[in-house]
């Protein structure tokens, strides 16, 4: 059997848990298990050539991953040790609970930043206090299926609030790198201080500092050099993959020796404790001295951080998930369920709050991993380092794992995408910079709210401002009306923006005179509100004794507007072409009655749409069928559009060029 089984066991996944037996407990019980441990999926069939391809990735993993937490918990305020509790839990329940194998759940860049932020100057109960609570909230949002939550916030949201946490996370690494140490509150405090205390910076610790990011760099750029020799590839890939372990190892050795002939010149990380972690509750209460914190009080300490957390966290975990899911959907429900078990157990072991990386998941790929069992050899690995290892991570210098930090988070800054999204929709480079900036200066959360806020306000702008296309028309016949044809649905949003285009082109198009034809072709649904802002505007059309017509309209709008319809006389609905010139010439005598009939849109009509203020509307006919071309046209006298999005086009109404009516 090929090794790649979790692939293709995907593909029959739904087949295998789903039977026909309804009514069996036994069966229900068993689709239940299949869906919520995918383990039973692919562990059975699990080969020998599968699992020496997880290893070989478990160990790439695991060399990533301990460098890196006990970097991420230095960014936290943390000794290293938390972080690496941190590193084993995770990796090893999504192996049970996991629906994407390249899905590693460990610290990250930005839990740590945002712990840092919503746990400064508390103790480390606070911190696996959070985790225990953010894994309860997640785990709420899964039950609760809370996943479209997610879809709110759109990328250049995300884009703007990862680029200004990478960016907080840079210049609060800059001290470490220049071996200065003091506490800032902010970005901007951080500038401040690094100013201010520059005379405190220690060239022994900058040369390596310096040395440590450059080194990096290089590292990362050796696995893409063109070498056609598979073994040297493969051996660059995997100098390039433990680069950061790699230059903690180094530096640290160089740190051991310097330290046997008296102090080292560089500042040096803390002495932790060896051994793994007690299994045991989170506090929910603590005493310092003689006061004693409840767990109401710690909660209000954690603030906004025991939603903001949780909810950042499945932000990501989701996204890395759709990032490494091809041609499959990603069960969006199951993965915060598993999320929020890691976190939940993990704070059982002192661990601080934890989601999936990028960085981690992309090695895991490139290793050739195979099913999620690639984590418990990564925990595994963790679980030696803490056991044998910890009282060597005294000597890992603290400018190496700010070189780490940096050389890690320096990439998310996104500034790339700025130039696309300005070719594209300019609002989206205006939701990123004031997401990015405000992020900066007034919070991560803040940011997060606000880039929220305003995407959702140019969402209802877009829906109380459609596009309205309007055309005034003539028959073959010679009688001309108005063509009003809206965007989108018609929601109390959108009716009083309609209103005042539909009275304007009575007036200046229609004379006051011409009938008003309401192409409803597109509306789904119609709301109250919307109802009686077309009753009020019947009101002023019966007044003026012009026509409106209400066209290709659907039955279940027909059944809110018939009570309308019913009590003013200028007012019809037609679902067909017939039924709209029957409306439309009831005054015309019995030849223009009998003359054929007419399509409402006319071949060149239907071609239009090129640029992004002309929408092109499909011709709707009877039954919603399209008209036949052949039949009598529609003359074209003036054509002009009324969208949100003209001003960007650079064209007033009146700069649309008019079509000869003899064409």
């Amino acid at each position: 059997m090929s090794g790649d089984i979790f692939e293709l066991e995907e593909n029959h996944r739904k087949e295998k848990y789903i039977f026909p037996e309804k009514n069996s407990m036994k069966l229900r019980i068993r689709n239940i298990l299949y869906r919520r441990l995918p383990i039973l999926e692919w562990l059975p069939k699990y080969t020998k050539a599968t699992a020496s391809a997880d290893l070989i990735a478990g160990i790439s993993l695991g060399l990533t991953l301990i460098p890196q937490s006990i970097a991420y918990a230095s960014l936290a305020n943390l000794t290293a040790q938390y972080g690496l509790y941190s590193s084993f839990m995770g990796t090893m329940l999504y192996a049970i609970f996991g629906t994407v194998r390249e899905v590693s759940i460990g610290p990250t860049s930005l839990m740590a930043l945002l712990i840092l932020q919503y746990c400064k100057g508390l103790s480390i109960d606070y911190v696996i206090l959070l985790g225990f609570l953010s894994g309860m909230v997640i785990i709420l949002m899964g039950i609760l299926q809370l996943g479209f939550l997610i879809e709110l916030i759109s990328l250049p949201v995300t884009s703007g609030f990862t680029s200004a946490i990478a960016s907080v996370i840079v210049i609060s690494q800059v001290k470490g790198i220049l071996g200065m140490r003091f506490k800032a509150e902010n970005f901007a405090d951080n500038i401040v201080q690094l100013y201010k205390k520059h005379q405190m910076a220690r060239w022994q610790d900058a040369v390596l500092g310096i040395s440590c990011i450059v080194f990096l760099l290089i590292l990362r750029k050796v696995k893409d050099l063109p070498i056609q020799r598979k073994l040297i590839k493969k051996t660059l890939w995997y100098i390039a993959t433990s680069r950061n372990a790699l230059i903690l190892l180094i530096t640290s050795i160089i740190a051991y020796k310097l330290e046997l002939s008296g102090p080292a010149p560089f500042l040096l990380s803390d002495r932790i404790p060896a051994g793994l972690p007690n299994f045991t509750l989170p506090k929910f209460s603590i005493t310092q001295g003689n006061h004693t914190e409840t767990f109401i009080q710690m909660c209000s300490k954690l603030g906004s951080g025991i939603f903001v957390i949780p909810l950042t966290a499945v932000l990501a975990n989701i996204a890395i998930a759709k990032a490494f899911t091809i041609n499959k959907k990603v069960d969006a429900s199951q993965e915060m369920l598993t999320l929020g078990i890691c976190q939940v157990m993990g704070s059982f072991v002192q661990a601080m709050p934890s989601t999936g990386a990028f960085t981690r998941s992309a090695v895991s790929q490139a290793s050739g991993v195979k099913t999620p069992f690639s984590g418990i050899y990564s925990g595994i690995l963790t679980l030696l380092a803490l056991t044998f290892l910890t009282q060597h991570f005294y000597y890992i210098p603290r400018a190496a794992l700010s070189a780490v930090l940096i050389c890690a988070v320096i990439f998310m800054i996104d500034y790339k995408i700025l130039g696309v999204m300005w070719k594209g929709n300019r609002w989206d480079v205006f939701t990123l910079l004031i997401t990015y900036f405000v992020s900066l200066l007034k919070g991560m959360e803040i940011g997060l709210l606000v880039g929220v806020i305003v995407n959702i306000s140019y969402l209802i702008y877009l829906t109380a401002r459609p596009g309205i296309e309007i055309r005034k028309k003539r028959s073959s016949t010679g009688c001309d009306y108005i063509l009003v044809t809206p965007e989108s649905g018609l929601y109390y949003l959108t009716i009083s923006f309609l209103k005042d285009v539909i009275m304007k082109a009575a007036s200046v198009d229609g004379e006051n005179v011409l009938p008003i034809i309401i192409n409803c072709c597109k509306f789904q649904t119609i709301d109250y509100s919307a109802c009686k802002g077309l009753e009020n505007l019947a009101k002023d059309f019966e007044k003026r004794s012009q026509k409106l017509i209400f066209l290709n309209v659907s039955p279940k709008i027909i059944a809110i507007l018939e009570p309308m319809t019913s009590i003013n006389p200028n007012i019809y609905h037609c679902q067909s072409e017939s039924e709209m010139l029957d409306a439309l010439f009831v005054a015309k005598s019995d030849e223009v009655l009998k003359a054929e009939k007419v399509p409402l849109l006319s071949d060149s009509f239907c071609k239009r749409g090129s640029s992004s203020s002309e929408i092109c509307v499909s011709r709707c006919g009877e039954n919603g069928n399209d008209i036949d071309a052949n039949r009598h046209t529609v003359i074209e006298e003036k054509v002009y559009i009324e969208t949100n999005t003209k001003q960007q086009n650079g064209k007033s109404m009146d700069d649309v060029s008019s079509t000869n009516k003899n064409d």
